[in-house]
């Protein structure tokens, strides 16, 4: 019996770590998933336990199975339809930084306690891409895949070991991507504020780095609340 339970709980886990991966658009340029079996290399599990992961996304709605095919991401996702039409219903930017702030600022505090060795090495590639983007003049990216910024807070949620927030991290970043919020942000010294922004990375991987909960919190908190004075000031001007 235990050992059912503990199957049942690790195929829900994988079934997590790969919606998690579809949300982040690890696949989507192919928009075909790997093999069970690379899979199952890639995440340390037997095949069956993929192949039970799999069954569950495709019931929800999230990748279709092709038989002699493949595994491919469903044209229609479900679960991201959803969330797209919850935040596309707020339409303030104010409001989504408050609730950045209510769960990132706890998400690094995680992430500073949890993150393993690779997760780190995952944020400190975010914030590498995001100097480079710095130096080159490049301060804003439209997508996740393909914004140091986007990927350093996905990555700090990946790396608070929770796989539900990392998702919800992704789909508020990405709300903050519209046309109102990318209107006030022209309004500011956009250079000045990248370089900023790029320092609090710096100092909030630090922190992680150092295992430093209470000082990655405090690090996020100032991130995401400089941010929310800049557009909350000039999205009140008159």
């Amino acid at each position: 019996m235990q050992h059912t339970q503990d199957r049942h709980r690790l195929y829900h886990k994988v079934a997590a770590e790969l919606a998690t991966r579809i949300s982040a658009g690890d696949f989507a340029k192919s928009e075909r998933l790997p093999t069970e079996r690379t899979l199952a290399d890639m995440l340390s599990v037997s095949r069956t336990t993929v192949r039970e992961a799999l069954l569950s996304l495709k019931l929800r709605g999230i990748i279709e199975i092709r038989g002699g095919s493949g595994i491919y991401l469903a044209k229609n996702n479900q679960s991201s339809s959803q969330l797209d039409q919850i935040f596309k219903s707020v339409t303030s930017p104010v409001e989504v930084l408050e609730i950045r702030i209510f769960i990132e600022v706890e998400l690094a505090a995680l992430a500073a306690e949890k993150a393993t060795d690779e997760q780190i090495e995952d944020i400190q590639a975010a914030v590498d891409w995001g100097w480079r983007d710095f130096k080159n003049g490049q301060y804003r990216h439209e997508d996740l895949t393909d914004d140091p910024d986007g990927r350093f807070h996905f990555a700090i949620a990946q790396a608070a070991q929770n796989n539900t927030s990392a998702c919800l991290v992704k789909e508020l970043w990405k709300s903050m991507r519209s046309p109102l919020t990318q209107s006030i942000e022209s309004l500011v010294q956009i250079e000045q504020y990248a370089e900023l922004s790029m320092l609090d990375h710096e100092r909030i991987l630090q922190k992680i780095k150092q295992r430093d909960a209470s000082g990655a919190r405090d690090a996020m908190h100032r991130h995401l609340s400089r941010y929310l004075k800049i557009v909350n000031w000039e999205g009140n001007k008159d």
